[in-house]
């Protein structure tokens, strides 16, 4: 399954999340039909071994099936009688699914709380192995929606993304919303649901990742950003690639490639082994000659960490562990530290009375 483009690594990933085993890729494709491209679909599924893919404009109806070895299929198809045609019992147009590969998660559940009538989309919660959550979502916007449809779709959007709990949750919105911002992809001009989805995304702190055109118009060289990734934790995405179309369809495959793993240092910046061995050696840092660039780094990657995955610690020793291992590897990643070894202190010649309160006698 050839890839066509690449998009570069993410420069702002965090170095501590380094585990090729805790490697998660989704892939997100629009169809336009997958019932004619379940081979393909095969096919694709074998080469990447995605953990998940989601699929816009799946053309399904309720007699057909859609079910791939090794995946558990949660989909949605749009009702018959909102097809193209509008006549009642055609194929349905539109629909979306999430394709979970079987030993991946611990936890696989649906969210119809975060889901709407008239809007098709999406949400599963998925548990990893080591009890890392995941809010995927697959959404499809029709480009034919009216102005009020289109504020409907951003308002309930709006909706979902006010029920989600953001401190325990790393969120992966995918899907294809026929929008153009030049946020997203610098040669596309701003569309009024691009603007209108920009702002959502904005107001909630979610990032667009996809910065490559992933949709070529027939008939012409025209290119667009239409499929999209938002996240709340851009810095755990490793890569965005994009892939060959699924069969027919003019929409590339986007392949994202992110870390789910809890809090932990990376191997090139662990402490060494004298640390390791002796507790009582602990790299320090000089902070009054830090410039304030670099401050602004440090805050930010600080703002980046997961710090739910602390809480999810079953004792105070194992989350002060993490905490700290979390703490120095950014000052790491900024900093210079210098040693410095308390067994060469020289002992304090200073009375512990002499620096008692009155009011704190031995009796107390």
């Amino acid at each position: 399954y050839p890839f066509t483009a690449s998009n570069t690594l993410n420069p702002h990933a965090l170095p501590y999340y380094p585990s090729r085993e805790n490697n998660v890729t989704i892939i997100n494709i629009n169809c336009r039909s997958v019932v004619n491209k379940v081979n393909e679909l095969l096919l694709l599924a074998e080469h990447t071994s995605a953990a998940i893919i989601c699929l816009t404009e799946t053309w399904l109806s309720s007699h057909n099936n859609l079910s791939i070895p090794g995946y558990t299929s949660f989909r949605r198809d749009r009702p018959s009688q909102e097809n193209r045609s509008g006549r009642h019992g055609e194929r349905g147009y539109g629909g979306v699914a999430i394709l979970v590969k079987d030993d991946c998660f611990r936890i696989c559940n649906l969210r119809p709380d975060l889901q709407h009538p008239s809007i098709e989309s999406i949400w599963l919660d998925l548990i990893t192995k080591d009890n890392s959550s995941i809010l995927v979502g697959c959404m499809y916007r029709t480009p034919s929606q009216t102005a009020s449809q289109l504020s409907y779709f951003c308002d309930s959007l709006e909706q979902s993304l006010q029920h989600i709990d953001w401190l325990s949750t790393t969120l992966f919105l995918t899907g294809d919303f026929n929008a153009h911002h030049s946020s997203w992809c610098h040669q596309d001009s701003n569309s009024t649901p691009g603007e209108k989805l920009n702002t959502v995304f904005t107001c909630f702190g979610l990032q667009q990742m996809v910065n490559f055109p992933t949709r070529w118009a027939p008939d012409s060289l025209s290119s667009s950003c239409l499929d999209l990734l938002v996240t709340n934790r851009p810095q755990l995405v490793r890569s965005v690639d994009s892939g060959a179309p699924l069969g027919s369809s003019d929409h590339l495959a986007i392949v994202i490639r992110f870390c789910c793993s809890p809090l932990q240092v990376a191997p090139d910046i662990a402490p060494s082994s004298p640390e390791k061995e002796d507790g009582r050696i602990r790299p320090m840092y000089k902070f009054r000659a830090v410039p304030p660039e670099t401050w602004q780094d440090i805050n930010q990657d600080l703002s980046c960490l997961p710090w739910h995955d602390i809480h999810r610690c079953s004792n105070v020793n194992e989350a002060v562990a993490q905490f700290d291992n979390a703490l120095q590897s950014v000052f790491r990643r900024h900093l210079q530290p210098f040693r410095f070894n308390h067994s060469n202190r020289p002992p304090s010649t200073k009375s512990l009375s002499s620096s008692l309160p009155p009011w704190l006698t031995p009796e107390l």
